[in-house]
């Protein structure tokens, strides 16, 4: 097969949109010499995107090249007649292309790959890939994506010929019309004469005499209803005899800890220990986190090579004048204190577990960090 490099009818008005180069992302050459043209008239190019976006690019030394793309995977909007012409001095280009479409025969007139090219505001991603920080270019919204694949002529299949189409998202998928279901509001039907094309009725207002006026007693409905007033009244009499409220019970200082007798105690706790020995407790759990935030915590060492790694690594020390010095013996007091708060008002403390219970905050509280 061979490229069709110019335009081969004459009588067909053509539009120059773009001329340039294609930009390679992992090279520094161009496929330079090609030329973007349509063959529709000037009337219809203002109702084409893909011309008008090809013609925003002018000025602009190349495009980027994207890569090759299945036709099958993209949607293609080729309403546009957007053509591509080679130079035929340009040798890579002509090259390039006729690798990529002329080495393997084409099932039908149209190939199943093309080349997917970025029309958009490129330089700062280009410059992120050739540095390796952002990988590949990513569509963004403001960047037209176009595709060139290769078409055979009818008359002269050897011939092909670049064509260029815009990708576009996928239009929506019909919608199809949901089942009803089982909690959906019962349909009302509209009234009769809604149907019926009678409009519908009015009830009419009548002017009565009022009682004032007429000097005579007031509506039966109201002596009956003031009647039924009356018997409910009644009625409340004879149950204040009967039913009576319950009493309050007292409330006390202790917020309902004196209601409670000895048999309520639901958590059964030991006998509280001293005062003395309650703040022992507390200076053991306030100096062995001083000692391990300090003077820091030295990694774990692996004792043999298939056992289980330890959750926590070692902690560098933060001296006392740091400044999350205070903060974070604070936090780690409080946290201990809380792990040991069935244990710290009832015995003496072991200090193996308190040794325990603070190394493992410091190594969460600062290697977490």
């Amino acid at each position: 097969m061979n490229l069709l490099s110019s335009p081969s009818s004459s009588t067909t008005a053509f539009r120059l949109l773009y001329r340039g180069a294609l930009s390679l992302p992992d090279s520094h050459l161009l496929l330079d010499g090609l030329s973007f043209f349509a063959t529709a008239a000037g009337s219809e190019l203002l109702d084409n995107p893909l011309a008008l976006a090809l013609e925003s690019m002018r000025g602009r030394p190349s495009l980027l090249f994207m890569g090759q793309v299945r036709l099958a995977d993209v949607y293609v909007d080729d309403s546009a007649s957007v053509a591509l012409d080679i130079h035929p001095q340009a040798m890579i280009s002509r090259i390039f292309f006729e690798n990529t479409f002329c080495l393997l025969p084409m099932g039908t007139l149209q190939s199943d790959i093309g080349v997917k090219v970025a029309l958009g505001d490129t330089g700062m991603c280009s410059i992120l890939y050739f540095v390796n920080l952002a990988g590949p270019f990513v569509d963004g919204p403001e960047t037209t994506s176009i595709v060139i694949y290769a078409r055979a002529r009818p008359e002269s299949p050897s011939v092909i010929r670049l064509c260029v189409s815009r990708i576009t998202p996928p239009p929506p998928p019909p919608s199809v019309k949901r089942l009803p279901r089982p909690d959906d509001p019962t349909p009302r039907l509209p009234p009769p004469h809604f149907a019926l094309g009678k409009p519908a009725r009015v009830r009419e207002l009548k002017r009565t005499a009022s009682a004032a006026n007429v000097g005579s007693k007031p509506p039966a409905k109201k002596a009956k209803s003031m009647t039924a007033v009356a018997q409910v009244k009644d009625a409340g009499k004879g149950l204040e005899n009967i039913f009576k409220v319950p009493p309050v019970p007292l409330h006390d200082k202790g917020k309902g800890k004196a209601l409670l007798g000895p048999e309520d105690d639901v958590f059964a706790s030991q006998e509280p220990i001293s005062d003395h020995s309650l703040e022992s407790n507390k200076q053991l759990i306030k100096r062995c986190a001083f000692q391990h935030i300090t003077a820091g915590i030295p990694p774990p060492v692996q004792l043999a090579p298939n056992t289980t790694p330890f959750p926590f690594r070692g902690c560098p020390p933060i001296p006392k004048s740091h400044p999350d010095h205070k903060e974070l013996l604070g936090w780690v007091y409080r946290g201990v204190s809380y792990a040991l708060r069935n244990s710290i008002k009832v015995r003496q403390l072991d200090s193996q577990l308190v040794d325990q219970l603070v190394r493992a905050h410091v190594q969460m509280y600062v290697v977490g960090a």
